[in-house]
């Protein structure tokens, strides 16, 4: 799904993902859960607020990866 403003044919979407051992509250820091949505800094959390969470964690108690996909209009 493009965002309503993009006029271009093919976009580029990457996707972070972060798996950790045992559960972490993550969605206190501000973070809103949701597919297809736009955010700004005032309505969800800072990736700095997940940076510090994640530091906070064992190095082996968590993992992150990058999917990247295109789609075409």
């Amino acid at each position: 799904m493009f965002l309503p403003d993009f006029k271009g044919k093919v976009a580029e979407e990457r996707i972070k993902i972060i798996a950790t051992r045992k559960k972490e509250d993550i969605v206190p820091l501000g973070f809103q859960e949701g597919m297809f949505n736009v955010y700004d800094s005032k309505s969800t959390g800072m990736i700095s607020d997940l940076v510090k969470r994640l530091n906070q964690l064992e190095p082996a108690d968590w993992a992150e990866a990058t999917a990247v996909y295109t789609i075409e209009r």
